[in-house]
């Protein structure tokens, strides 16, 4: 008899030690199928504000992503490719694009989008070096830059980051920092 109540004891433990990891699958579920697949579309698959954004800067200030696998959103198959990827706010609502060659080919819907700290999100470039010959030449470098007068540095682009990850055995999870904020995405796996 004590063996029985001990094999049902061991049963039973871990029948609901599952439950927690149980539980955040159906959130996901909750969340994939509670979004909608967009119905927005571009006039010639253009971004009305990338010619805006990208005339301030010298390079382009969308994140590249490089796709590894085909992601899937409901009946949105992404495949394996790089893409240009942009947070925008289109009808109250939040969507990342995904650009190849100029134009839109994906609009995937953010299921969450939080405030972060830029500080502390993104890496820290590494400081410049200073040496000894440099303070010597100083004045004479001061005063060329007088002379020749001095550019106006570009503005800088954006801060972003991508971050991929599995959410569990069923979905990926795609987070894009941008700026002071971060963008939430949800794929099924095939």
């Amino acid at each position: 008899m004590k063996k029985f109540l001990l094999t049902f004891a061991v049963l039973f433990v871990l029948c609901f030690a599952n439950a927690p990891a149980i539980a955040e699958d159906s959130q996901y579920d909750e969340i994939y199928y509670n979004l909608a697949v967009p119905e927005i579309t571009f006039e010639n698959d253009v971004d009305p504000y990338e010619a805006e954004d990208n005339s301030q800067f010298h390079v382009s200030p969308y994140p590249l992503l490089r796709v590894s696998s085909t992601l899937v959103f409901k009946d949105i198959k992404i495949p394996a490719n790089y893409y240009l990827i942009s947070p925008r706010k289109i009808n109250d609502s939040y969507y990342v694009l995904f650009k190849q060659g100029g134009k839109v080919k994906y609009i995937i819907p953010i299921y969450e989008t939080e405030s972060v700290q830029p500080l502390t999100t993104y890496p820290q470039p590494p400081k410049k070096q200073k040496h000894w010959w440099d303070y010597p030449l100083y004045p004479f470098r001061w005063a060329l830059g007088i002379a020749m007068g001095k550019d106006d540095p570009p503005p800088r682009t954006p801060q972003s980051l991508v971050k991929a990850y599995d959410l569990d055995s069923r979905y990926y999870g795609i987070d894009l920092y941008y700026n002071d904020r971060v963008y939430k995405t949800i794929f099924k796996k095939e």
